[in-house]
């Protein structure tokens, strides 16, 4: 193994976890750029089950991405996109449900530095912590919208890439709609 490599797999970076529902992911903390609580994301016409909606954040306007109904090879798939709709309970945000027990809002809004104009919405963060690269254990599928798995204290944290979301969010949407 060459030097530059060895320096990669076990330089430390720093993790930016959240809770989204009962699962835990995490971004790299040079991902963030700002958290704000207690918005309202404004609902989207026909938007894709992922995306709660638009919200106001440092100046820009970011699309709303709940982590938690994204599909991956960690947890289960998000419901078919044909199950939601403009008529559908999951095209509001006040019916985000964040336990599939209890309907709730999202408290904390993660918005991601980058061209994308991504928020995250969660429940709440947790402790950051650094962690070597080597620990990060890949995705099964290389096509996933995540870096993959971190395991620390018994909890499995999926670590997201920022660049993929969108596209994982809309997978499967026609992203517009034909004139007739």
């Amino acid at each position: 193994m060459a030097a530059t490599e060895q320096n990669n797999a076990t330089a430390a970076r720093k993790l930016f976890v959240l809770r989204a529902g009962p699962r835990l992911f995490a971004v790299f903390t040079e991902e963030v750029e700002a958290t704000a609580a207690d918005l309202t994301p404004t609902p989207l016409p026909f938007a894709p089950h992922a995306v709660l909606g638009v919200v106001s954040l440092r100046g820009r306007i970011r699309t709303v991405i709940d982590p938690s109904r994204l599909p991956d090879d960690v947890g289960p798939a998000a419901p078919d996109a044909a199950q939601s709709g403009p008529d559908s309970p999951d095209s509001d945000p006040s019916n985000y449900d964040s336990s599939s027990s209890a309907q709730t809002s999202p408290r904390l809004f993660v918005a991601l530095a980058g061209d994308e104009q991504l928020a995250l919405a969660c429940d709440g963060a947790e402790e950051q912590f650094e962690i070597a690269h080597a620990r990060i254990k890949p995705p099964a599928d290389p096509r996933s919208h995540t870096r993959g798995t971190v395991e620390r204290h018994g909890s499995l944290i999926t670590l997201l890439d920022p660049a993929l979301l969108f596209d994982a969010a809309t997978r499967g949407i026609e992203r517009r709609r034909k004139r007739s």
